[in-house]
């Protein structure tokens, strides 16, 4: 019988780009995308929503004059949480 192992870290309000891992947490920046469960900075966003147009991809927009950091925050409704998972 396999027992999993699972600790849930709260990372409070930062806020980290899911492609680039820039920090946004003290940012005032607009804009990103969400594509599937990834959270995509207004840095990142341009080059990903090329390829998405061009593929048909799926992906939402970070609603205008949105701070990137709020719009992620909002979409996890407090559920600002890391969880690792040891099979």
């Amino acid at each position: 019988m396999t027992s999993l192992n699972i600790t849930i870290i709260d990372i409070g309000e930062m806020v980290l780009c899911d492609l680039c891992n820039a920090d946004y947490t003290d940012s005032e920046d607009e804009g990103g995308i969400l594509m599937g469960t990834y959270s995509i900075c207004p840095t990142c966003a341009p080059g990903i929503i090329r390829d998405a147009e061009r593929t048909g991809e799926p992906f939402v927009r970070c609603p205008a004059q949105t701070r990137f950091k709020d719009w992620v925050l909002q979409l996890r409704g407090g559920r600002n949480t890391i969880e690792i998972t040891i099979f």
